[in-house]
């Protein structure tokens, strides 16, 4: 018998339990605590949460063996709860996510943000943030109307000088950004705001990355150390298309994600593609202005991009239809990450880092022509241009004038090219 075991049988010979008690609770030593289904629909109706960190803590069981009878529950039983205690007059402090989300002002909230079109990551970190808000002052999101602003105002001051130390109540833009939200998609004006401190100013972070630049020597040498990653990847047969993904990303400055679900029948030509003056054009649907979610562009294909394309549906034997890039944009960070790694080259961004790159090279290349840049990359605006890639320098705008005036201008040609 184990020393544990004979601990306890000195113990219950001391306290003349009786011998049934002793069974009973040597048989539990070692034994991990079981919880039924039911059980656990309970403790998540009391607790308010479905975590199966937080319920394994207040149970006293094992994480997995939450996660195991989670498995047995259908989603709807669990939502059916959260939705009852969101109906009762719980207060936000006792309130999960998953309980909060199902108030019916969030609903509401969550309806609007769709019908704007903002992206899953926006709609996430408005309605998170309005979360946070509210467990903070202990309001429900009902409460948030226009005469709760000076509340809120004081709230960001104190975000600012490092006062509250609360999960999601930390970085001052986030919070900013969650207010901002709330109201402005309620119907109150950014002016309101703006004059109660409750600023849309970018974070000082804001752009940071922008001036990140592969040279031209950089993306040669990355093209090869890619190629060679692909053959020891035993994906040769796919080269076409990991041989445009680069060129891609430079000429047309789209996004990774919006990247992967590019279609072969959204292109079309003016001519035969054949044709070096035959320019294609693509519509691919990509962020627009970070508070308007996805917007529609219309993509050029020509030049060394337009040839990367011809081979690479060449390579399938010119299908029709199906997507262009068949792969998903995690993958195609991995493999650029292993690139670069090869080619001795550091990057904070993989995929990014070529819409800056091209950026910073086609401001150059058209004398800081904003309104190209950002038609031809897709920026709704040039003011995230000018805010991230700086205002032309003088010499632009002597040569700008000079032309305006009909005196001789000299310009350097400065080439658009990968």
């Amino acid at each position: 018998m184990s020393s544990q075991k004979l601990n306890y049988v000195t113990k219950y010979i001391e306290q003349q339990r009786e011998p049934q008690d002793f069974l009973k609770e040597v048989g539990r030593i070692g034994r991990k605590k079981r919880i039924t289904k039911e059980q656990l629909l309970e403790a998540i109706r009391l607790y308010k949460t479905d975590s199966p960190t937080e319920l394994a803590k207040k149970l006293g069981v094992s994480r997995f063996t939450i996660h195991r009878r989670m498995q047995e529950i259908p989603r709807e039983e669990i939502e059916a709860i959260f939705k009852e205690l969101a109906d009762s007059e719980l207060k936000p402090i006792e309130m999960d996510w998953e309980v909060f989300k199902e108030l019916p002002e969030m609903q509401e909230y969550f309806a609007i943000l769709n019908r704007k079109q903002l992206s899953p990551a926006q709609i996430r970190h408005y309605t998170r943030g309005i979360f946070h808000i509210c467990k903070y002052l202990k309001l429900r999101p009902r409460s948030l109307t226009i005469d709760k602003l000076d509340l809120l105002a004081d709230l960001v001051v104190k975000v600012r000088q490092g006062e509250i130390n609360e999960i999601g109540l930390t970085n001052e833009y986030e919070v900013r950004r969650a207010i901002r939200g709330w109201y402005i998609y309620h119907g109150v004006s950014s002016e309101i705001l703006n004059s109660k401190g409750i600023v849309g100013d970018k974070p000082k972070s804001y752009g940071k990355r922008a001036l990140d630049r592969l040279t031209p020597k950089q993306r040669q040498d990355f093209i090869k150390a890619l190629k060679e990653v692909i053959i020891e990847e035993g994906m040769i047969n796919e080269w076409p298309m990991w041989e445009t993904l680069p060129y891609w990303f430079y000429y047309t400055g789209t996004r990774a994600d919006a990247t992967t679900k590019v279609r072969i029948e959204d292109i079309r030509w003016d001519g035969d593609p054949e044709n070096p003056k035959t320019i294609g054009r693509i519509t691919v649907i990509d962020k627009g202005r970070h508070s308007k979610g996805r917007i529609r562009w219309i993509k050029l294909i020509t030049g060394e991009l337009k040839q990367k394309i011809l081979n690479l549906l060449k390579s399938r034997g010119n299908p029709q239809q199906g997507y262009l890039f068949p792969v998903s944009d995690e993958k195609i960070r991995q493999i650029f990450r292993k690139a670069y790694k090869r080619a001795g080259i550091t990057v904070h961004q993989p995929i990014h880092i070529w819409r800056h790159t091209a950026a910073q090279d086609l401001l150059n290349a058209t004398d800081w022509n904003y309104d190209v840049v950002a038609s031809i990359l897709g920026w709704k605006d040039t003011k995230t241009l000018k805010d991230c890639y700086g205002q032309m320098g003088e010499a632009v705008r002597v040569r700008a004038l000079k032309k305006a005036l009909g005196e001789p201008v000299e310009i350097e040609f400065k080439p658009f090219k990968f």
